[in-house]
This record gives C-alpha cells, structure tokens and sequence, in this order.
C-alpha cells in the first residue's frame, strides 16, 4: 500500500466532517438554508423527542460540515445565532 503525499493528507483533513455547533430547531432551518445557499453542504442531526427529554445535552439539532468549510459556516451561523462559543 502507497504512502498518501502530504497534499492527500492534508486534503482528507479538510474533507473530514466537523460539528458546527447545536441549535434551535428554528435557527438550525435558517442557518441550513443559508449555507445551501453558499454551497456548503451540511449533515443535520435532529434528536427524536426521547432523546430530547432523556438527555438534557441534546436539546437542539446539530449541525455538521467538513473541516475545510468550517470558517465560513461559523460566520453565516453566527449571523444567525450570535457568536459561538470555541475557538476560531
């Protein structure tokens, strides 16, 4: 098996799928919306009503988008929701 070059290495890590942040199931739609419209694309995940009251850490829907579009998503969702914690 080939060794993978810096560049593939380097290029999987961007492509690697990243949590954006969790969210109200209103801001979640909107921010989603907006990122379609840049062309980002995003995985959602939307905890069933069990989930929701058996687990206080998942009460909203999260949303999930590779490493390499992450700047620019944390930016459309900001506008959305105000700033978001962790480290840019």
């Amino acid at each position: 098996m080939a060794r993978k070059s810096r560049e593939e290495r380097e290029q999987e890590a961007l492509d690697e799928v990243v949590q954006l942040g969790q969210f109200t199931d209103e801001n979640a739609e909107t921010i989603v919306g907006l990122l379609q419209d840049a062309k980002i694309p995003v995985r959602v995940k939307v905890p069933n009503k069990f989930t929701r009251i058996a687990f206080a850490g998942d009460w909203g829907t999260r949303l999930y988008v590779k490493r390499g579009d992450r700047p620019s998503a944390r930016d459309i969702a900001e506008k959305v929701s105000g700033p978001l914690p962790g480290r840019r």
